[in-house]
């Protein structure tokens, strides 16, 4: 990607997979050419847009190879792939493989957003997010139609000013008199359209 040319992926190797320390002296005391490593590193990546390296989900195939030393002035140890499928790897050499699929995303939120989750968690979030936002929004409105589309609540209001009033007095009997009508009228939607009605 642009600005992080260089990647670099690290992965522990088993230590059932590493040579013994036997087969390596073999190796370095001319008794052996080589000695074997397996699942050395994943046979395919993926490059997403900001940088980061990570695994190909659908392929669980990793390198395996024989390390050779070989003789000459100066030695040097090259890598074959045992892997039959690969045939002979690049061309003519036998060496290390890898495939790597770059991702490229455009830049910004979305870019970031697409290479961390991909388009179907993407897709998934936005659905969710706007689908429990409407629900939000249009959850229960016949029961705030009493309370936000009333033409003119005036006369509603003098009742419960009058319970007020009736209560700061003391006039207890008044006031339950005035909340059992305040009660019934909101419990019947002809009675409150009633007493909704502009003047």
């Amino acid at each position: 990607p642009k600005e992080k040319e260089v990647v670099k992926h690290q992965l522990l190797v088993a230590d059932q997979d590493l040579p013994t320390s036997a087969e390596v002296m073999q190796v370095l005391n001319g008794t052996a050419s080589s000695f074997r490593i397996l699942n050395i590193y994943p046979k395919y990546f993926r490059v997403t847009g900001s940088g980061d390296l990570r695994f190909l989900e659908q392929s669980v195939d990793k390198v395996s190879g024989d390390l050779i030393l070989n003789h000459g002035n100066p030695e040097w140890w090259s890598f074959e792939d045992i892997d039959a499928s690969s045939g002979k790897g690049c061309c003519e050499f036998a060496g290390p493989m890898a495939i790597i699929v770059s991702e490229e995303t455009p830049q910004g939120i979305l870019g970031d957003t697409l290479s961390k989750f991909s388009i179907w968690g993407l897709y998934i979030t936005f659905v969710l997010a706007v689908g429990r936002f409407i629900r939000l929004q249009c959850s229960d409105l016949r029961m705030r139609i009493q309370f936000e589309n009333l033409p003119s609540c005036d006369r509603l209001l003098a009742i419960c000013e009058d319970i007020y009033a009736a209560r700061a007095e003391g006039e207890l009997e008044v006031e339950e008199v005035l909340y059992w009508t305040l009660v019934s009228i909101y419990r019947s939607p002809h009675m409150l359209l009633q007493y909704t009605k502009p003047d």
